[in-house]
């Protein structure tokens, strides 16, 4: 029974320390180098995997008269920071197929 238990709480352990990218399709190498699809985000990455490495938007706070952060800005700026530095050193796209947000799909 004690067995049982170490192993349920073990297995919970590792499902709530695995990290969920939202964004891009679940696509970590083109959301860590390119970050949110989407033109009006708050911020972007500069280097890729590095995490604390990123861009603010001027015309998104801190900037005073900048438009405040949304929750997308806020839940993938998060996710960023852990999903993004798990990569030890950037990898470059390598593909003759296309660009990497065109391949398999757009994301």
């Amino acid at each position: 029974m004690k067995i049982g238990l170490f192993i349920a709480l073990m297995l919970s352990t590792f499902v709530s320390n695995a990290q969920v990218l939202t964004y891009r399709n679940g696509d970590p190498f083109l959301f860590c180098t390119y970050g949110r699809d989407d033109p009006s985000r708050c911020w972007w990455p500069i280097q890729p995997f590095l995490g604390t490495t990123f861009m603010v938007n001027p015309l998104c706070e801190p900037n005073p008269d900048g438009k405040p952060w949304s929750a997308d800005d806020n839940l993938s700026f998060e996710q960023y920071g852990t999903v993004c530095p798990a990569g030890k050193r950037p990898g470059g796209w390598d593909y003759a197929g296309g660009q990497p947000e065109l391949v398999p799909t757009y994301h």
